[in-house]
C-alpha cells in the first residue's frame, strides 16, 4: 500500500476531516440499509471508508465497523471462503485513485453487496446496502467542491 506523509498541517487536518466525514457515512450507511442484519455479519463487516490525497493512502484515516462475523462466506466467482472484514482492508489497501488530490471513498466490499442493490439473480426485489447515503455524498462533494464517483464493485 503506498502511503501520504503529510508534512503540511492544514492537508493533514483536511485528511482527518474527511476521514470523520467518510466515519459518518459508513454509518449512515449501514443504518439506513434494508438487508436482514442477523446472517453471517460478513456484510456488516465489509463496510469502510479511507482518504487518499495525490493517489496515496493518508495513514489513519481508514474507518472500518467492527468485526463481527465468525463464518466466511464462499464466493463462487473467486472460488474461496471470505470474511467481510478482509475483504474491506484489502479493497481499501490496494484502491488507487485515478486522480491527484484528496478522494474520500465509502465502500462495501462483500462480493454480493451489488446483487443486493441490484436485485440480480433469484432476488425478488431490490435491497439498499449503501446507496442510503447518495444525496449525503451529493452534498458532501457541493461543499468541499468535489464529485461523487459510484463504483460498483
Amino acid at each position: 500500500m503506498r502511503t501520504a506523509g503529510l508534512k503540511s498541517a492544514y492537508v493533514r487536518k483536511y485528511a482527518e476531516s474527511l476521514a470523520m466525514e467518510g466515519e459518518k457515512l459508513l454509518l449512515k450507511a449501514y443504518n439506513t440499509a434494508n438487508f436482514k442484519k442477523d446472517k453471517t455479519q460478513n456484510l456488516h463487516d465489509s463496510y469502510g471508508s479511507a482518504v487518499y490525497f495525490n493517489r496515496k493512502y493518508v495513514i489513519g484515516t481508514k474507518r472500518l465497523l467492527s468485526a463481527r462475523a465468525t463464518t466466511p462466506r464462499f464466493n463462487y466467482y473467486e472460488q474461496e471462503e471470505q470474511f467481510g472484514f478482509e475483504e474491506i482492508n484489502k479493497y481499501l489497501d490496494n484502491y488507487v485513485p485515478k486522480s491527484n488530490g484528496f478522494v474520500l471513498i465509502v465502500a462495501v466490499a462483500m462480493f454480493y453487496g451489488t446483487f443486493l442493490e441490484k436485485g440480480s439473480g433469484k432476488l425478488r426485489r431490490k435491497y439498499r446496502v449503501i446507496t442510503g447515503i447518495s444525496s449525503e455524498m451529493d452534498n458532501l462533494a457541493k461543499v468541499t467542491g468535489g464529485t461523487v464517483n459510484r463504483i460498483n464493485l
